[in-house]
């Protein structure tokens, strides 16, 4: 039996009234200036059609007739239409609208700039890491469409209510591998990479912007891991950035900082360590290339370096001796200078965060030794430790936890003793 034969509406009457017209309207009405200047080539308007909100990017009056501005607005259409991803703004169509000329006409965005939210300080750690994450996953997707954005900063990421979802706005600057128009070096000063002001740009350009971009959001929350890895996306040399944005664990587990455990002392009387009633964490395996097999003899393959093999098996646990000697290193110096830390009780979140900071210079130190920075798999290998040593860190940080707490609180009585 064929039920579609027999399905549709039932005494189905005239049109609604009302319906064509609003079908047939094409123009844009209530257009008005929309805040913020655009740049110096362009302006903002908000308008309407069919009752939807839209937002009109036109060229400035005196630069309307300007063949450079309007291959301006062309290439920047052009760049944005074909793009389509929840985090980039939808590029809908290019329109002369009298009396602003030639448009582009782009989605609506219902929210706030990324710049307004750190400055008011209104984002949460949570949202911070899923913004970071969500940021990540939009800049990779332009790299998939060959797209390089060039001028990535907070007040070019909209963050619609709820800071649920960030997009990517504005791209006046933008440069795609495709294109061989206006290749100029262009971006802002503060966000673009080093390289970015003297010459043609690839993807690592916009990795390092978005690293400047994360680093403002880690420390609008206090976040020591996002700032970690955004400093790793504004390493000066672009072979030592992450090749990719979403590659980095963004929204990874946190971890407690060091300020908030001292204040936990003051307030509550030296409980630093919730993460007792925690389970303990299982020992991670640390991922390490591992050369292809020879099926037979007839297939090619370079010989085994069997240094390096050797080298990247006892890495993970060389790794872990250099991060648990700088962590007790780290508390012996609290128990050997309680006087001296307790006149400035800050320091000891600065020495604890130096305690990381040490942890991955002596790694790359000795991956450097038998692993050159110009080896496919240097940045790989490097990742990858610093990550084991982050994760044993949170181990050593449990095994030595009643030896660090009598030390913070040698610190507390000795600071209570000097304050007046």
């Amino acid at each position: 039996m064929n039920d579609d034969a027999n399905s549709g509406f039932f005494n189905l009457g005239a049109e609604p009234d009302g319906l064509e017209g609003w079908i047939a309207e094409n123009e844009f009405t209530e257009v008005e200036p929309l805040g913020g200047e655009g740049n110096a080539f362009t302006r903002l308007y908000s308008a309407r059609k069919r009752g939807k909100r839209f937002v009109l990017k036109c060229l400035r009056p005196e630069l309307i007739n300007d063949p450079l501005a309007r291959q301006l607005l062309a290439k920047e259409f052009m760049i944005g239409y074909n793009l389509s991803h929840q985090g980039v703004v939808a590029t809908l169509e290019y329109a002369v609208i009298d009396p602003l000329g030639p448009c582009i006409v782009l989605e609506y965005i219902q929210g706030t700039t990324l710049a307004k939210a750190l400055k008011e300080k209104s984002l949460t750690a949570k949202q911070a890491r899923h913004v970071a994450r969500r940021l990540a996953e939009a800049v990779d997707y332009l790299h998939s469409m060959q797209i390089y954005h060039r001028d990535l900063k907070p007040t070019n990421i909209m963050l619609t209510q709820g800071a649920l979802m960030p997009k990517i706005i504005d791209f006046g600057l933008s440069d795609a591998a495709y294109m061989a128009v206006l290749k100029q070096p262009a971006g802002t000063v503060g966000y673009a990479a080093p390289e970015q002001t003297s010459q043609e740009v690839d993807s690592l350009a916009d990795i390092y912007s978005l690293g400047k971009v994360v680093e403002e959001i880690a420390q609008s929350t206090g976040d020591t891991r996002l700032r970690r890895l955004a400093r790793r996306c504004q390493a000066p040399n672009p072979a030592r950035r992450p090749s990719t944005a979403a590659s980095l664990s963004w929204e990874g587990r946190p971890k407690s900082s060091w300020l908030p455990w001292i204040v936990a002392l003051l307030a509550l009387g030296g409980l630093l360590f919730i993460v007792l009633y925690r389970p303990q964490p299982e020992r991670s395996v640390m991922e390490v290339p591992i050369p292809l097999p020879v099926h037979d003899t007839i297939v090619m393959t370079p010989p085994v370096d069997t240094a390096r093999m050797q080298f990247l098996r006892t890495l993970p646990l060389k790794v872990e001796e250099i991060t648990r000697r700088n962590w007790v290193d780290y508390i012996i110096s609290l128990e050997n200078n309680t006087a001296r830390v307790a006149h400035d009780p800050l320091k000891i979140g600065e020495d604890a965060m130096r305690v990381f900071e040490k942890n991955y210079l002596e790694i790359e130190a000795l991956i450097r030794k038998q692993i050159p920075e110009d080896d496919p798999d240097y940045f790989h290998i490097v990742s990858n430790a610093k990550d084991h040593s982050d994760r044993y860190q949170e181990r050593i940080s449990m095994e030595y936890q009643d030896r660090f707490q009598r030390a913070m609180r040698a610190n507390i009585d000795s600071l209570s003793r000097i304050t007046p």
